[in-house]
């Protein structure tokens, strides 16, 4: 059974086939993002900056957006997120370090995606569903993606 944590959050993580100082380029810079999350997504990566992406479902054009509100250069960057139709925000942070027996030629990614309990949306638990899925696929592209760097 689920408990009241996992219920708010989204944890996952993944291992990246590329130095730090990549890995932060390839998380922040527009012309990486656009090869794994897609050109629908932009990301203005400096605090106070802004996400946004567009994207259609059933026919309706969505848009998730938020502002930049954590940013420390290579190791974290976090922004709020929300639907053009949700009651309030979550917030996704992305972690990265390299692993301590590693070398340095790759490194170690943690996504957290909080604050699925207190929105409105999320009752019956079917968004931070839909949402942890969606952030699997795009963690698979961007972990095939440092591998093909």
């Amino acid at each position: 059974m689920l408990d009241d944590a996992s219920l708010n959050s989204i944890d996952l993580a993944t291992d990246l086939a590329v130095p730090l100082p990549k890995a932060w380029a390839v998380l922040t810079e527009q012309k990486f993002i656009a090869d794994w999350f897609g050109d629908h997504v932009k990301l203005d990566a400096h605090v106070g900056g802004t996400f946004r992406e567009t994207w259609q479902q059933d026919g309706r054009t969505i848009i998730t957006s938020g502002t930049v509100i954590d940013l420390a250069p290579p190791f974290r960057i976090a922004w709020t997120w929300a639907d053009d139709d949700w009651s309030r925000q979550t917030i996704v942070v992305f972690y990265l370090h390299i692993p301590e027996d590693g070398d340095g030629s790759t490194c170690h990614l943690h996504l957290s995606h909080s604050g699925w309990a207190a929105l409105r949306q999320n009752r019956d638990d079917g968004l931070r569903l839909a949402h942890e899925a969606g952030w699997r696929h795009h963690l698979s592209n961007l972990r095939t993606y440092c591998e093909n760097l």
